[in-house]
């Protein structure tokens, strides 16, 4: 035992409590693990030196050889935290992604592929050529572009025996639900189930921390008094020279910001989200800066979901890059999101801004 072992050692130092829902994935997660190292070991005492023809066909009879792993179930129930376990455990050629990251690396990869007819090809075999296995945290499709070519992307990276793991929030049926040209994405959908085992999360607890009010992270109510308490904040952290009320380029484009270094950024609300940016705009300040202040968080609702979907994105970055988030809000932070229509997708965010605020 591997995996397991790890996660019982947790429970007796008093980390985390026993789970059953939880220990039914780690055990897919140890049986993959070790499939996986017995094929490993395999391939080392052989050598096989086939047409590339024949090796194609080898590839699609092997699709299934070793089954990939789709892990479903509702916010705060440990999908995440059992996955990073499991990664840890994989030493040599595993790559983990929060699934936006990986996505913005495939576009570019194919932005430099011209004149092929079949480029996600190319770019499998070129990850092939690191990773035998690959951890997706947060599957999770918004955009069309994504939707069209996911089942092109999945395909060939099982054509190269490259292992999958997903975390998601939804049962594979359900992704994707009501977007644009559906229809086209539905083999992607049978694609995972034919090779993945589909485990549901279905734990009874919660394991989020919600909070009201001031947190260390999260200040309510906005006021002149606590604004001024918030600036001060930041500039106790940021040691180095502080620029004011000026721009930060961002992918070759300007945004407006209040103050900012080499490290530290301090920004409102509109600036980010009520301006045209996107998930790469995102990737992009979470790589220049580690602390990031936001400053008069308001209400948003269904009048303005592309608002919504930018803040969502964005807290989706935040939190797999480890960014240090403080927020100066005139709303409570369950109060954020006032609508309907995306409150699943929000109630997932909500959960990772508690486990950023622990």
């Amino acid at each position: 035992m591997i995996i397991k072992q790890k996660y019982l050692d947790l429970i007796k130092q008093g980390k985390i409590q026993s789970d059953d829902a939880q220990l039914k994935v780690v055990s897919y997660l140890e049986q993959l693990y070790h499939s996986l190292n017995e094929k490993n070991k395999q391939n080392k005492k052989k050598i096989i030196r086939l047409s590339s023809f024949f090796d194609l066909q080898r590839k699609k009879n092997n699709i299934n050889k070793i089954k990939s792993i789709y892990i479903w179930g509702g916010v705060g129930r440990g999908k995440t935290f059992l996955m990073d376990l499991a990664y840890s455990c994989f030493h040599d050629r595993a790559k983990r992604y929060h699934f936006h990251e990986f996505m913005q690396y495939i576009h570019k990869e194919l932005q430099k592929i011209t004149d092929h007819e079949n480029p996600l090809s190319l770019v499998a075999k070129k990850i092939k050529k690191d990773v035998d296995i690959i951890f997706f945290d947060e599957f999770f499709i918004v955009d069309i572009g994504d939707a069209m070519i996911m089942y092109a992307l999945i395909e060939n990276l099982f054509l190269e025996n490259i292992v999958l793991v997903f975390t998601s929030n939804f049962y594979p049926d359900n992704l994707y639900k009501n977007g644009l040209q559906r229809a086209r994405f539905i083999p992607c959908i049978e694609l995972i189930k034919k090779n993945c085992h589909i485990v549901n999360l279905d734990s009874p607890k919660d394991y989020r921390l919600l909070f009201e009010g001031k947190t260390k992270t999260f200040f309510y109510p906005m006021n002149e008094e606590l604004e001024k308490s918030f600036e001060l904040f930041y500039f106790s952290l940021s040691k180095s020279k502080v620029y004011s009320n000026d721009n930060i380029i961002i992918n070759n484009r300007p945004i407006e910001c209040t103050y900012f270094n080499e490290s530290n950024l301090y920004i409102s609300f509109h600036s980010l989200f009520f301006t045209n940016r996107s998930q790469i705009d995102y990737i992009e300040i979470a790589k220049k800066f580690s602390h990031i202040f936001l400053y008069d968080v308001s209400t948003l609702d269904d009048q303005c979901q592309d608002v919504v979907r930018r803040f969502i994105s964005f807290i989706d970055i935040m939190y797999d890059e480890k960014i240090n988030l403080f927020m100066l809000s005139n709303v409570q932070l369950q109060k954020i999101y006032q609508g309907k229509r995306l409150n699943f997708e929000f109630q997932r965010c909500l959960s990772r801004l508690n486990q950023m605020m622990k």
